[in-house]
């Protein structure tokens, strides 16, 4: 906001602080006294609002539809969050939509591959046996080799691990435009050995964007661990 004049400092020799009577436009100033001195600010309202350039102002507009977006997308997934430490996954989230908004014209998920739900504690600080993933016949399977190295135990608290294979799919520019499937594996112990963990999940038909992500879980005896470190979640494949 622009002001009138200099700040004219009380008990400065030589200067006087401003006063009313020295307003060079009363319908348009106002003085301001601050601890540094006083000063005539122009009145609200007559300032011309300044013009966002093109750029700019599609940018202002993607994050008015992308960072909602964002916050769809965590709120269906809240469930399979569960242990994970996130941060600042919806900014982080919203950042991607928006790049796909600029590169595609359009909401979709095409940039998010090997996105990571907890980008300090990825999954295969957890998961070290390689997977495999694969479309075919309109479904997405994952194969993991179990082992007793496959999976990292962390601590002697953690007792076994199982696997999720979560799909999200449809629209996140509505409310009540997303869904999400899962399918969950048995449970492993630590010392297990033995064929491979075979997951398996149908992709929507309508032609709606879709993301599938792999998530670990352990657990404490009978109850989930504590720490998040003990988890990861990873987007494994998504639509273009």
């Amino acid at each position: 906001m622009p002001t009138f004049g200099l700040y004219f400092m009380a008990n400065h020799k030589g200067f006087r602080e401003l006063g009313p009577g020295d307003n060079p436009d009363p319908k348009r100033y106002i003085l301001v006294k601050t601890k540094e001195g006083s000063h005539f600010r122009q009145k609200r309202g007559l300032v011309t609002p300044a013009v966002l350039n093109d750029t700019l102002q599609k940018s202002a507009d993607s994050i008015k539809v992308c960072s909602p977006a964002a916050k769809r997308i965590a709120a269906v997934l809240w469930q399979h969050l569960r242990g994970l430490e996130t941060g600042r996954s919806i900014a982080r989230i919203s950042g991607l939509l928006r790049k796909a908004l600029r590169m595609n014209g359009k909401l979709d998920f095409s940039l998010f591959g090997d996105f990571e739900f907890q980008p300090y504690r990825p999954l295969d600080a957890l998961l070290k046996a390689p997977y495999e993933c694969q479309e075919k016949d309109g479904r997405i399977e994952v194969e993991i080799p179990i082992h007793k190295a496959g999976v990292k135990r962390l601590n002697p608290l953690v007792t076994g691990y199982y696997f999720d294979l979560v799909l999200l799919y449809g629209d996140p520019t509505k409310d009540g435009g997303l869904k999400v499937d899962n399918v969950t594996s048995s449970l492993y112990l630590y010392e297990s050995n033995g064929g491979p963990c075979i997951l398996s999940i149908t992709l929507p038909q309508t032609g709606e964007p879709w993301m599938v992500m792999l998530k670990i879980s352990s657990l404490e005896g009978n109850e989930l661990a504590v720490h998040p470190r003990h988890y990861g979640m990873r987007v494994v494949m998504h639509s273009h």
